[in-house]
């Protein structure tokens, strides 16, 4: 187009737009309207009839020189006489201010200013564009081939979430339009209300953070996204978390998780409490069930009861509503004086329907190669704690003995939900960045990142290297393959177990020298009555450590848990190591025990009970509401416990196919006796 019939063209838009008064962006730009910058009357020098002299809003007059789009005399041509359309107003933007100050750099001096600060559809240069050129980034940041960032706005939470180098491995590396309207910037896509929508009410953050479960990824106070996007979460470094944030990651790694591809790992755990975690008693029974008298076990009277008849009687409970039940209780009488016993296996089942029905506790004891729930070995109430911790409306105890129990010995049936366990309940309670690597790559998609095949235990669980006597050494050595990695008091096999626990104390014995000479034991994983060849206790950490075949090199654990039914026998990749049995996040069994909720297929409990450890207590103590021991005063306390049975699945040696783990060197059903020792462990 002929620049002058370019001139008439823009003369008679100004004059529309007053004429109609829809230019708006004016008062944000400071102007009374079109004619502060453009002589509507003369026939001025300078290009589009801008004014030789602007009066500007806090600088009076100023002369202009504008001849040119690009090059000298352009809108901010970047010499020290600042006479530019652009830049004789400014006093308070980033650059081209009309006293040079600041402008570090140059800013695109001498370019066309327009092609990114709009002139027309009412931007009147409010913003500048594509937004990557100032925003999103840190200083620098090659965004495109060639193009780097001007580092302006909140860089390190933008950066987290749009960069990929070294600094910014944990973010998810999106783009501005995941989470911006990019035709209306600051503004984001979706939120509630009428757009626009700003940060407080925008929902573009919830999948990714996480607003449900017990710590809310998005408004909490201390670790909430919208709460630390200004000042961010991390340390100038970028490698630790700032003091008070260090519940950050449980933001996405709750009950009610984050996704980003796939579901964030539950490591909070669960918190379930129910009318103050009291006891409770079914509303009703159902029509099927077959058990004569059933209603004695409902009735609030311990003094009336049922003998449950013989075997495939089937007693089922209404509890009203669909509940996260934890525990479950039968009253019993011990009527020694009769011929039969007082005792009852049960199979206990849970269901929403009275159609599906699923087994919620296993129990230690076996009826018919069976594992069953045992009652009335004793007077009063046998209490358990479910292994299944499911919401169900109906539970259902099936009688799995041949013989019927003595007359009126089964009394009473209660349940409850009071549950809590976790990596802040029973898991290690430190902060995140103790153990793991918050700098390095985070979101690939892919629920289960470590692959023994792939040998990338540090990288897939994101966990930091350790210094052993001055040397930098990987985490943990999983896989552990090959006679080099036998157990030695010198080898750095569970190098960040030992960051904090004593190797000595846990592996120390009778045999060993130095500090692994310990007599007595210093562990609590013993079995009093089973001696080695000198007569002295074993250590059985040790024991489980050195593991099964020549030099203890067989492969007998599954690493990266990824057995079922059908290959369990091709699953084992690795030596024994101390996340086998331990959950460092916190499990529903004492001593951090796995029971098989971190490691199940995502939004299932398909490798739950798992070993499904129970610890015996003294008589004179009690299980308290999370399933661990309860000295009177609530407090936790493994050592008033003498010893453990783990679970029974199926007759025969233990393997990945009924446990969902390993190989054992005995029975799955395994019962240790031990005096508790007292430990010191890191805070």
């Amino acid at each position: 187009m002929n620049k002058s019939y370019l001139n008439i063209f823009v003369s008679i838009l100004i004059i529309a737009s007053l004429s109609s008064g829809i230019v708006s962006a004016e008062e944000f730009h400071h102007v009374d309207g079109c004619v502060v910058c453009h002589n509507m009357g003369g026939s001025p020098s300078n290009l589009y009839r801008i004014f030789e002299v602007i009066n500007t809003p806090n600088s009076g007059p100023k002369d202009v020189i504008f001849t040119a789009y690009e090059g000298p005399n352009s809108y901010a041509d970047g010499d020290t006489t600042y006479d530019g359309v652009c830049e004789v107003c400014h006093t308070e933007t980033r650059h081209h201010q009309n006293d040079g100050d600041p402008d570090s750099d140059s800013h695109y001096a001498g370019t066309n200013c327009i092609e990114c600060h709009s002139h027309f559809d009412g931007d009147e240069f409010s913003h500048g564009g594509p937004c990557e050129v100032c925003h999103g980034h840190d200083l620098e940041y090659e965004y495109e081939p060639g193009k780097f960032s001007e580092g302006a706005g909140t860089v390190q939470s933008h950066s987290t979430h749009t960069e990929n180098d070294n600094d910014d491995l944990r973010g998810p590396h999106i783009t501005c339009d995941d989470c911006h309207d990019t035709d209306n910037y600051p503004y984001f896509k979706t939120g509630t209300g009428e757009a626009p929508h700003n940060l407080s009410e925008t929902d573009v953050c919830d999948t990714c953070h996480s607003a449900g479960g017990s710590i809310n990824g998005i408004n909490d106070a201390a670790v909430g996204a919208k709460e630390n996007w200004d000042n961010g979460i991390y340390d100038s470094e970028g490698a630790t978390l700032q003091s008070g944030k260090d519940k950050w990651c449980a933001g996405c790694h709750d009950e009610e998780p984050a996704e980003v591809g796939v579901l964030a790992p539950n490591i909070v755990g669960q918190y379930i409490l129910e009318n103050d975690g009291d006891w409770k008693t079914p509303v009703a029974i159902e029509a099927n069930t077959n058990m004569t008298s059933a209603e004695s076990l409902i009735d609030g009277d311990l003094n009336t009861g049922i003998s449950a008849g013989r075997i495939g009687k089937i007693v089922v409970f209404d509890l009203g509503e669909s509940v996260d039940v934890s525990h479950i209780r039968l009253y019993t009488e011990n009527n020694t004086e009769v011929v039969f016993p007082p005792t009852v296996h049960w199979l206990v089942y849970g269901s929403n329907d009275l159609e599906e029905w699923t087994r919620i506790l296993l129990g230690q004891s076996v009826m018919f190669a069976k594992p069953s729930w045992l009652t009335g070995l004793e007077d009063g109430w046998d209490e358990s704690r479910l292994d299944m911790a499911l919401p169900v409306r109906y539970i259902k105890l099936e009688k799995r003995n041949i013989w019927p129990c003595a007359p009126d010995t089964q009394k009473e049936f209660q349940y409850k939900s009071d549950l809590q366990y976790g990596y802040y309940e029973t898991g290690h309670k430190m902060a995140c960045d103790n153990c793991h690597d918050i700098s390095s790559a985070h979101f690939d998609e892919i629920s289960q990142t470590y692959s023994a095949s792939l040998d990338n235990y540090q990288a897939g669980y994101r966990l930091r290297s350790v210094e052993v006597n001055g040397e930098v050494v990987p985490p943990m050595d999983i896989p552990r393959l090959g006679p080099e990695q036998r157990f030695y008091e010198t080898n750095n096999n569970f190098a960040l177990c030992f960051d904090c626990h004593s190797k000595s104390k846990l592996f120390g014995y009778d045999g060993g020298t130095g500090d692994f000479y310990k007599n007595p034991l210093e562990t609590n994983f013993y079995n009093e009555r089973k001696l080695d060849a000198n007569g002295n206790e074993t250590n059985q950490h040790r024991v489980h450590i050195q593991g099964l075949g020549w030099c203890g090199t067989g492969i007998t654990w599954d690493s990266d848990w990824d057995s079922t039914a059908d290959d369990w026998n091709m699953s084992y990749d690795s030596q024994m190591s101390c996340t086998a049995c331990h959950n460092v996040h916190g499990s529903p069994s004492l001593a951090m025990i796995r029971h098989g909720e971190l490691i199940s297929t995502p939004g299932t409990l398909d490798k739950v009970p798992l070993l499904n450890i129970k610890y015996l207590e003294n008589t004179s103590y009690t299980y308290n509401v999370n399933g661990s021991l309860d000295n009177g005063n609530g407090s936790y306390n493994i050592l008033d416990t003498f010893g453990a049975q783990t679970q029974f699945y199926l007759p025969g040696r233990g393997n990945a196919g009924k446990n969902n783990m390993c190989i054992m060197c005995h029975n799955e059903l395994v019962i240790y006796y031990r005096t508790p020792v007292i430990v010191d462990h890191p805070e």
